[in-house]
């Protein structure tokens, strides 16, 4: 069985105004995958036309035992608007990232004697590149949040 590091427990941004939901639903599902993430839709629930909810598993493989695990969660409370003849929404906006790294994803490391051996390599072997991996995946982890803010912070939509 794999085990898991949580490196980023939660991270966000909250907007509330006018915005596209559709594109900013696309622009951040397009730049998980720019950055070598593969994304998984894990729930599409929409209570009502104004609430949304949206999760997505995104992995990407660092190598055969290891990969990046960052699950992301759209939450929305939106009225449907026109401005311009573009159909826009208007409301709150609640995006949010957890971020860990899996370690031996693929089950290679099970049983007993396997598993002391995956530890005593995790431990004594390995320590110092899980501390780079575990920048590296904070650094992806703020650059989506970065991401979504500058979207929602350069998208101004006038009536």
């Amino acid at each position: 069985m794999s085990e898991v590091n949580y490196v980023i427990d939660k991270l966000g941004v909250k907007f509330e105004g006018i915005f596209n939901i559709d594109e900013f639903y696309d622009t951040l599902k397009e730049f998980l995958v720019d950055l070598g993430y593969t994304v998984t839709e894990r729930e599409f629930a929409e209570k009502t036309k104004e609430n949304l909810t949206v999760k997505w598993k995104s992995t990407k493989a660092v190598d055969e035992y290891t990969q990046f695990v960052i699950k992301c969660t759209l939450k929305c409370n939106i009225q449907s608007i026109e401005i311009k003849n573009k159909k826009l929404s208007q409301g709150t906006l609640d995006f949010t990232v957890k971020a860990q790294i899996e370690k031996d994803f693929q089950d290679l490391w099970s049983g007993p004697i396997k598993a002391f051996m995956r530890g005593v390599y995790d431990k004594f072997i390995a320590g110092d590149k899980f501390e780079k991996l575990e920048e590296e995946l904070k650094e992806d982890s703020y650059k989506i949040v970065e991401k979504a803010k500058h979207y929602l912070n350069m998208k101004r939509f006038k009536e």
